[in-house]
């Protein structure tokens, strides 16, 4: 039962975590576009406009359309497309006093526009079919598809037409024309999702020499260097659902704590998980020498990080539980038997974990960015396929 004077100001549901997630994004984008890295910057502005296309998408299939996600999604909107973007063309050179101005309008206007979606929201148009009222905030994104290749070829030349036609959209996006409202969701992950792909390769092509080592990377060490950090979690993933299955230590199937994420989180995931994976680096440390990278660590330090791997992706398990308590599926539900919750928890479940592996790898190990980043694209997919064959091989209930 829920208390009568809740500590929060609001319960955020599915649908606004989803919306927030966009800032994680945006906020990554901001301190890459800081560091020099604008492609990848750009990449990351694709990942928040998705959460931003499917959050409403999403509300609309689970039924949890209301006020409160709409002006949530227009203020992190403000960020998404009218701060990020125009500080990127900023620090791109993008600081004239007439582009200056041309920024300041187009931000100026998009708030109007947000303000004016938010008290009426799509109208109809003359075909009868949703439409947006004003040029929509997001084209901003979209431009920067275009404009950021233009700049790598020519450089600044063409900024003073750029600034004409962010004031001609200014007008646009607070002029009574309709828009057309896309709703193709597999254009949009085409298009959005395949950008961000290409940007990521960019940005490795235009800082290949850059290694906390100070070695030229090749491409064969960009592919290698994550495999040899997936490869001990993959090993230690299938040691623990073996372990699971044979009912191993049963002292430690002890819940976490069941009455946020359940039943099934136990000490024992936590303790088996990290032993297996640092058993299996120690164990596959050989392979550095095989595909001829330095290693820079010792065998038996490679070890412990596998033990971090495995603590790291355990862990970061736990908020995507949580939200299925919050979402009433059981512990241990499979997320196809809650049709209106299983694609975003089927993307949950093979994310979640790579997440926690990236921050591992990024933040503790100190590596490349653009390790971190191909993990983070490898690693749904690798789980996308071992758990396929764990559960071929019965050891996992769902091959989700």
């Amino acid at each position: 039962m829920d208390s009568p004077h809740p500590f929060f100001l609001v319960r955020l549901n599915a649908v606004d975590w989803l919306t927030l997630s966009g800032v994680v994004w945006i906020s990554l984008s901001i301190g890459l576009m800081l560091s020099g890295h604008f492609a990848l910057a750009l990449s990351c502005m694709c990942l928040a406009m998705l959460c931003d296309a499917f959050d409403g998408l999403l509300a609309r299939r689970l039924k949890t359309e209301r006020p409160f996600g709409r002006y949530l999604d227009g203020f992190v909107d403000i960020l998404d497309y009218l701060v990020a973007p125009m500080l990127f063309l900023y620090l791109l050179g993008f600081s004239h006093p007439l582009h200056v101005i041309a920024i300041i309008t187009f931000i100026s206007a998009g708030i109007v526009r947000l303000a004016v979606f938010n008290e009426i929201g799509n109208v109809k148009n003359a075909e009868q079919s949703l439409a947006y009222l004003g040029l929509p905030v997001f084209w901003s994104v979209l431009l920067l598809l275009v404009v950021y290749p233009i700049y790598l070829w020519f450089g600044s030349a063409p900024f003073n037409i750029l600034a004409f036609l962010l004031l001609a959209m200014s007008l646009a996006m607070v002029s009574r024309y309709t828009f057309h409202k896309f709703r193709n969701a597999k254009l949009m992950l085409a298009v959005l999702g395949g950008s961000a792909l290409i940007l990521l390769f960019i940005d490795i092509y235009q800082h290949q020499t850059l290694t906390i080592y100070q070695q030229q990377l090749t491409f064969s060490t960009l592919l290698l260097w994550p495999l040899q950090l997936i490869l001990p979690v993959v090993i230690g993933g299938i040691g623990h659902m073996w372990s699971v299955k044979r009912q191993h230590l049963p002292s430690l199937t002890k819940p976490i704590y069941s009455k946020w994420f359940g039943a099934n989180k136990t000490w024992r995931g936590v303790i088996l998980m990290s032993v297996y994976t640092g058993g299996a680096a120690w164990l596959s440390y050989p392979l550095w020498t095989v595909f001829n990278l330095t290693p820079p660590w010792h065998s038996l330090t490679f070890a412990v990080i596998g033990c971090g791997l495995g603590l790291a992706y355990t862990l970061a398990e736990l908020p995507n539980s949580w939200l299925k308590r919050r979402c009433n599926i059981p512990p241990g539900g499979a997320a196809e038997q809650t049709s209106s919750y299983r694609r975003l928890f089927i993307a949950l479940d093979q994310l979640d974990s790579t997440l926690g592996i990236c921050l591992f790898t990024g933040l503790v190990l100190g590596l490349p960015l653009s390790t971190c980043i191909i993990i983070l694209f490898a690693g749904p997919l690798t789980a996308l396929v071992v758990k396929r064959w764990l559960y071929r091989k019965q050891l996992k209930s769902s091959q989700f």
